[in-house]
């Protein structure tokens, strides 16, 4: 796979750390994080890190899920490797834990195991909601849930104790009343427009983005999009990002789904009318 890759599938790779040197064939005093495989240099750190391979981190995770009866709540994993192996995602889902935001409206738990070689991610743990009608996946506004990232050491694996994941599932059983304010905020055809238009402006999305999601916004795909309120907003957004953005820029759909959850949760909660109510640059219109 070239490092140029946006990203695959294939995630038992390992990686070595090789000394770096100056020009003059000196140590530099820093290293290389090498894919045995490709050879190719993932990423340059201090001689205090230390390599953690995907099985050990992934294994772990699966030793905690399997000791507490999750994966038989329906758990099955996906994972998702980007920038040429720098990065690498275990995304599980568990289909029979669930909580409903509202009739014929539910979400089921996603547990997301990450880890890099390039020092941009820590070895992290998050929770994450799936919309079932959909299967839309939904970010927590920030500061909502469970979000465990730890210095990347050999013993961090360990981190991953059955405590801290009954501390993840609790905070997604509470994570339905944190979307409530959204289905109970009313919007216009013309308000979503807005809001687009301005998260564009603002660059939380590019404007290609805001033309795509205002699309799905103007026709939902679903019964319950039908109400105009910042819900559907916020589903005709993930809609998109998730099934014609992550499959192939996954990091990508995951900072604008990031920058709009946080933004449409700060209208919702009466901080942000600008959002809504400030005209959009022409630039930045969304109209059909």
């Amino acid at each position: 796979m070239s490092k140029t890759a946006r990203q695959d599938t294939v995630w038992n790779y390992d990686v070595e750390r090789i000394e770096l040197q100056t020009p003059e064939g000196q140590p530099s005093g820093y290293f290389g994080n090498r894919r045995i495989d490709t050879k190719e240099v993932l990423g340059v750190v201090s001689e205090n890190y230390q390599i953690l391979q995907n099985r050990d981190l992934f294994a772990q995770a699966d030793e905690v899920f399997t000791k507490m009866g999750l994966m038989e709540q329906g758990g099955k994993a996906k994972h998702i490797v980007t920038r040429g192996g720098s990065q690498a995602r275990a995304i599980y889902t568990f289909d029979k834990i669930g909580v409903k935001v509202r009739e014929r409206d539910d979400l089921v738990l996603t547990l997301t195991v990450a880890n890099s070689f390039d020092g941009t991610l820590g070895a992290s743990f998050n929770i994450g909601f799936l919309r079932v009608v959909c299967t839309n996946g939904l970010m927590a506004p920030a500061g909502k849930g469970t979000n465990i990232n730890k210095k990347h050491t050999l013993a961090v694996a360990e981190s991953f104790t059955e405590n801290k994941v009954k501390h993840a599932i609790d905070a997604f059983h509470r994570g339905a009343e944190l979307f409530k304010p959204m289905i109970n905020y009313r919007l216009g055809q013309q308000d979503g427009r807005n809001i687009l238009g301005n998260l564009a402006a603002r660059k939380v999305i590019s404007t290609r983005t805001a033309k795509q999601i205002n699309e799905v916004w103007e026709s939902p795909s679903y019964t319950q999009d039908y109400d105009r309120n910042i819900w559907g907003l916020y589903n005709a957004s993930t809609e998109y990002l998730t099934h014609e953005v992550a499959p192939k820029r996954f990091e990508l759909a995951q900072r604008f789904t990031h920058g709009i959850v946080n933004s449409l949760a700060r209208v919702a909660a009466g901080r942000d009318d600008a959002l809504v109510f400030e005209e959009v640059p022409e630039e930045y219109a969304v109209l059909n």
